[in-house]
């Protein structure tokens, strides 16, 4: 019974949440976006060591199941 009441309450919690923040309105705009000089709108946000992390992720995750599946066929084959 406690444990249902705890559900209950932390999904009313999230569900209210989420609720109250679809009400809000969206901030408003730049006076004048383009005020900085020769910048780009959405200003300089490095996307290049982001990438290079997730090319990393991308790496080891296909060298561990590469891994697994080796070691697999390994024992099989014994």
């Amino acid at each position: 019974m406690k444990k249902r009441v705890i559900i209950l309450i932390s999904s009313l919690i999230l569900i209210a949440g989420n609720s109250l923040f679809a009400q809000m309105e969206p901030p408003p705009p730049p006076a004048n976006p383009s005020s900085g000089g020769n910048e780009v709108v959405g200003g300089n946000a490095p996307i290049g060591s982001g990438f290079m992390i997730l090319l990393a992720c991308c790496v080891f995750y296909a060298a561990k199941n590469t891994y697994k599946l080796w070691k697999e066929k390994d024992l099989i084959e014994n």
